[in-house]
């Protein structure tokens, strides 16, 4: 070998090999799209703060764990109270409640509210980004 060896590669020398000779372009965004996607990662955190929160609020409304009641003996031509059906019908009700209230809130401050934001703020970024790609190739093949 003569010379000296390389000790380190360009990026660039690297993509120029991989890609052979399509050339890269980065492609930077707007103002108002780095804006945008900020404006979108602040949605997106706060999505998952209320979720979080929901998930958490859920956990602690949940009832504890039942204590089953010692079954009642009764008279075999008595009606029949059964204190653990009793029990367990109590405990699903207010499982019930606990996760309707959670889903309910989810549903209305989330998916209403919050996803349609993000969503929007999501087509707007990628959107002009795509269109101003499209525009870039237009004007390459024009000249």
């Amino acid at each position: 070998m003569s010379g000296t060896a390389r000790t380190s590669i360009g990026p660039e020398e690297i993509l120029t090999t991989v890609q052979g000779s399509i050339a890269l372009q980065r492609t930077y965004l707007s103002p108002i799209q780095r804006a945008g996607l900020w404006l979108a990662l602040g949605v997106g955190l706060l999505i998952t703060v209320v979720t979080l929160s929901l998930v958490r609020q859920m956990a602690e409304q949940t009832p504890p764990a039942m204590q089953f009641p010692t079954p009642v003996s009764l008279a075999s031509g008595t009606p029949a109270y059964n204190p653990v059906a009793t029990s367990v019908a109590d405990y699903k009700a207010l499982s019930e409640i606990s996760i309707t209230r959670a889903t309910g809130t989810f549903d209305t401050v989330v998916v209403r509210a919050f996803l349609p934001i993000f969503a929007t703020i999501l087509g707007y970024i990628f959107g002009a980004q795509a269109g101003q790609a499209t525009a870039n190739r237009n004007q390459n093949n024009d000249s």
